[in-house]
């Protein structure tokens, strides 16, 4: 689907549907870590809140090295919505005595590609985000 192909309702029934069939195949007491921009977050609470979820975990923010292209404000964060499935205990590897401590915001470089598309369709693709960005927040 291409941006605004769905209203607001209706991206939101799909994520519910996208979040349900997670939910269905994690164990009990999962963490699910949901990437989303600002301009969605709305729907991404809906459809979430929905039943779907037990618990909003935390609500983290992925600090990006550089912002993002279009809008008037270009976005160097994203959202991270951190869920909790079930009723089950979720393994805790964040206490101190793990020798961890995290924070609600991570910092990671993004690592940013781009290619020139064929001749057709005369555009660029963007590439590869940062995979240290889930192991360094919440």
């Amino acid at each position: 689907m291409a941006s605004g192909e769905m209203s607001s309702a209706e991206f939101a029934g799909f994520l519910a549907g996208v979040f349900g069939n997670m939910a269905q195949v994690s164990v009990d007491g999962a963490i699910h870590f949901i990437c989303m921009d600002w301009r969605h977050m709305d729907e991404v609470l809906k459809a979430a809140g929905g039943g779907v979820y037990s618990e909003l975990k935390n609500l983290c923010v992925w600090n990006k090295s550089n912002g993002g292209m279009g809008s008037f404000y270009r976005s160097k964060h994203e959202l991270v919505f951190v869920y909790k499935v079930g009723q089950g205990s979720h393994l805790n590897t964040i206490e101190r005595r793990h020798a961890l401590c995290r924070r609600p915001v991570g910092h990671s470089s993004v690592v940013v590609f781009f290619r020139r598309a064929p001749a057709t369709t005369r555009c660029f693709y963007q590439g590869i985000r940062s995979c240290s960005v889930g192991s360094n927040a919440t």
